[in-house]
């Protein structure tokens, strides 16, 4: 998780290196970067959400999944 963290940090570098940033606004028809900037921060939220539930021993034991 803390490499796809790491990736996304990179992700959003590559962005700000962008002609267009993230604080460019826009239209879902002509492309708006500030959507993907929130799909980025939508991304590592997860994960953090993901890592705290780790921590806290929610994935812990035995999992038990029917898969018919």
């Amino acid at each position: 998780l803390k490499n796809i963290q790491k990736a996304l940090h990179k992700l959003a570098k590559m962005q700000d290196d962008m002609q267009y940033t993230a604080e460019t606004g826009g239209t879902s028809r002509t492309g708006n970067p500030n959507a993907i900037y929130q799909g980025l921060v939508d991304a590592e939220q997860a994960i953090y959400a993901y890592m705290g539930g780790i921590e806290r021993g929610n994935f812990d034991g035995v999992i038990d999944m029917d898969r018919d």
